[in-house]
Parts: structure tokens; C-alpha cells; sequence
């Protein structure tokens, strides 16, 4: 997706004026006005998207991973399972073959 300059400059801008309140006053939130939350807090701050994003995908990367572990170790449960019915089956084979 292609930024646009216009889109560079509002987003230098925000960060800007969300660096006029780096820490709680009596204020409301420099960025969007709302009183219940200050600018570090702010949904329309684009640096704290930007690291929540990046938090984000760290977290779903251990969550793929954690995944994958358990696919594995599924696949080397039914690999057991697959080889304790073939061994079952040779050895009713063979006690069939020896009556």
C-alpha cells in the first residue's frame, strides 16, 4: 500500500502533538479530546498503533509456534498409534499363520 506524503505529514503531526503530553496533566487527551485517556493512551496516536502492532505480531508468531508444536506432536502421536496397529496386525498374522 502506497503512503502518501499528505498522509506522512498527519501522521509527523500526531506524533508531534502527542509529544506535548508525555505524561498525565489535567488535560484531555491532546489528540482525539476525549477526557478519559491521555495521548501515550490514544487510539489515534500512530506511534502506539505502530507498537501495538508490532506486540501483536510477536504474540500471534508464539502463538503459531505454540501451535505448530502441537500439530507435531500430534502427528508423532498418531505415527505411535499407526505403528502399535501394524505391529498388532503382524502379530495377529503371525499367530494366524502358526494355527
Amino acid at each position: 500500500m502506497l503512503i502518501t506524503s499528505l498522509e506522512y505529514r498527519i501522521a509527523l503531526e500526531n506524533i508531534t502533538q502527542a509529544m506535548t503530553q508525555m505524561q498525565p496533566d489535567d488535560r484531555c487527551c491532546v489528540l482525539c479530546g476525549d477526557n478519559d485517556h491521555q495521548a501515550w493512551e490514544c487510539r489515534t496516536n500512530v506511534l502506539r498503533a505502530a507498537l501495538n502492532e508490532k506486540i501483536l505480531k510477536k504474540k500471534v508468531a508464539r502463538y503459531e509456534s505454540a501451535l505448530q508444536r502441537i500439530r507435531d506432536l500430534d502427528y508423532s502421536r498418531a505415527a505411535v498409534n499407526m505403528s502399535a496397529v501394524i505391529a498388532v496386525e503382524i502379530a495377529g498374522k503371525a499367530l494366524d499363520d502358526k494355527n
